[in-house]
């Protein structure tokens, strides 16, 4: 989840490389880079639970589906989304997003999914704002 969260939010692989050799021992060997400098604007517990998620030391990975459930909560006072005990839900809106720019990264986002073979539905909603459109993401955990 930790690694599928980097690159939705970065664009980017957390350990880009040429060779499948070369991406495993940077997955063992190497810490990713500082998702907190590369999204400036990253929620606190999303960057938290993505930290948490690519340690190194087993020991100290996040593992307790409480502390993830609490981490990935969305934040008091904004939207809520109903979401079923065995599901993830990562939440993004965009703003001043032409419906083409949406269906970009809804494919790339659907691309990503793909190529980690999880179980997904994603649902696009547009507000009473017509500047503003909402993308739910379900994950199913046990795919995990």
């Amino acid at each position: 989840m930790g690694i599928l969260g980097f690159h939705l939010l970065t664009g980017s692989p957390a350990f880009p490389a040429k060779s499948v050799d070369k991406i495993l021992d940077m997955h063992v060997n190497q810490k990713p880079p500082d998702i907190r400098k590369l999204v400036p604007d990253i929620d606190d517990n999303l960057a938290s639970f993505i930290e948490q998620a690519l340690e190194k030391d087993v020991s100290h990975r996040i593992s307790d589906w409480n502390e993830i459930k609490r981490l990935l909560k969305p934040t008091a006072g904004k939207q809520q989304v109903q979401v079923n005990h065995d599901e993830i839900v990562f939440l993004t809106r965009l703003q001043d997003a032409s419906y083409q720019d949406v269906a970009r990264v809804i494919n790339r986002l659907k691309s990503v999914l793909e190529e980690t073979g999880l179980q997904y539905k994603i649902n696009m909603e547009r507000e009473d704002n017509p500047e503003e459109t909402m993308s739910i993401i379900a994950i199913n955990p046990d795919d995990l």
